[in-house]
């Protein structure tokens, strides 16, 4: 199928359409043409429906005669009844992650509302935008199974019949797919929170070390408009802990695409302590510490202008951690850089 990616093409109804709902409703709509009741009367739109069933059942050639949709049961966002004999339970997400019990809630609620096989019951997160390994670690952990925008998009874009919602949703989907992977690119990696948070995908794939404990990335809210934040490798210490943090602010664009400095002025690699007492450190003491590791390790630190004593603290910076080359973002260099701050902070912890 022919996709219109770009917006000037036509208005794509999901960059309006934008909340969990509108997609819900999507979802459940091609799902429904999955029952056999409805192969002669869209045949293409059934097969999708049905292989999208069978992706998620994870039976390429299971046979599928009965589809029947619950939408917002038990606060599920979809159940999908197959066959009278199984049950899907869908965990629809664009933006937005897990909270609390909600997904053991639903296991829960599904397994008292049917009383199918317990290998009859499938439980999927689906999720169309961007989340950090680190969070779809404790999903899997819960015994969801993980669908994203690679997994769904060969489904959708095997339709060669021309529909309007339906290619406005798979062109959507593609756009999210082509803005995330544009990391390279610094302009939108100024602008577009998507690219920010493709920056952050990429290094999860890249970094050649196993972060420790809690790490990962999501969106700050701040006064100052926000940023995509990501933390790694929490070194515990007597009174506080530290740690390597990454930030990105994404609310300007370039004026001269090929000055890197200005996106430096928003993007910033550093380490931050987290206290875990009222009593007082010695920010500048640590500062400078850090600061001596890292000419050590022919790494350029500096101390912030002002060492701010809080719940936390940032106490050193890397000096221009992004540089370009052939005009686009350096990431092999962010990677190395990166990687002698794990050096430098890993050294920090036998003091």
């Amino acid at each position: 199928m022919e996709t219109k990616l770009k917006e000037e093409n036509r208005p794509n109804l999901f960059n309006f359409a934008t909340k969990e709902l509108s997609q819900d409703a999507f979802l459940s709509w091609i799902i429904s043409w999955a029952d056999q009741k409805y192969a002669e009367t869209e045949p293409e739109l059934n097969i999708v429906g049905k292989n999208l069933i069978r992706l998620f059942l994870d039976k390429p050639n299971f046979e599928i005669e009965t589809v029947k949709l619950k939408l917002q049961w038990e606060k599920i966002d979809i159940g999908v009844e197959v066959n009278n004999t199984h049950l899907i339970v869908i965990e629809d997400k664009t933006s937005s992650k897990a909270h609390g019990t909600q997904l053991a809630d639903y296991k829960d609620a599904a397994k008292k509302g049917y009383q199918f096989p317990e290998e009859n019951f499938t439980f999927i997160y689906l999720k169309t935008g961007n989340e950090s390994k680190f969070s779809l670690k404790s999903v899997e952990n819960q015994g969801y199974k993980l669908i994203g925008r690679s997994e769904i998009l060969p489904v959708f874009t095997a339709l060669s019949k021309k529909n309007d919602i339906y290619e406005d949703f798979v062109g959507y989907l593609t756009n999210i797919d082509l803005e995330t992977n544009d990391y390279l690119n610094i302009q939108k990696l100024r602008s577009k929170q998507r690219t920010a948070q493709g920056l952050f995908l990429a290094l999860e794939n890249h970094l050649t070390f196993k972060p420790k404990d809690n790490w990962g990335w999501q969106y700050v809210a701040n006064q100052s408009g926000g940023f995509e934040c990501f933390w790694l490798n929490f070194i515990e210490k007597e009174l506080y802990k530290i740690y390597i943090q990454i930030g990105n602010a994404t609310n300007g664009i370039f004026e001269n695409e090929n000055d890197i400095q200005i996106l430096n002025k928003d993007f910033n690699i550093g380490f931050r302590i987290e206290l875990k007492t009222s009593q007082s450190i010695d920010l500048n003491e640590i500062s400078l510490k850090l600061i001596e590791l890292g000419k050590q390790s022919g790494i350029d630190l500096v101390k912030p202008n002002v060492l701010r004593a809080g719940k936390t603290s940032a106490v050193a910076y890397l000096k221009n951690p992004l540089t370009m080359e052939d005009g686009k973002l350096n990431f092999k260099d962010l990677i190395i850089k990166i990687e002698y701050l794990v050096k430098i902070i890993d050294e920090f912890g036998q003091i």
